[in-house]
């Protein structure tokens, strides 16, 4: 994957590697509906997942949730 021109790039480097570690991952695992480079991916199963994360009691007890 050909790395994404973003508007925060270039700020911390650090971060932009493991951005594109990330993206480079998700798509390899086909786990996104699009090539996720350069946004927030739309994850597969990604409903699932959160009806699965509201059971947990931790989840539940949250007064703050960022």
């Amino acid at each position: 994957m050909a790395a994404e021109s973003t508007p925060w790039q270039g700020r911390h480097p650090g971060k932009d590697a493991l951005r594109q570690e990330i993206w480079s991952t998700l798509q390899a695992h086909q786990a996104t509906h699009r090539d996720p480079g350069g946004h927030i991916p739309h994850l597969i199963r990604a409903e699932a997942a959160a009806a699965l994360l509201a059971t947990l009691p931790c989840w539940q007890q949250a007064q703050l949730i960022k």
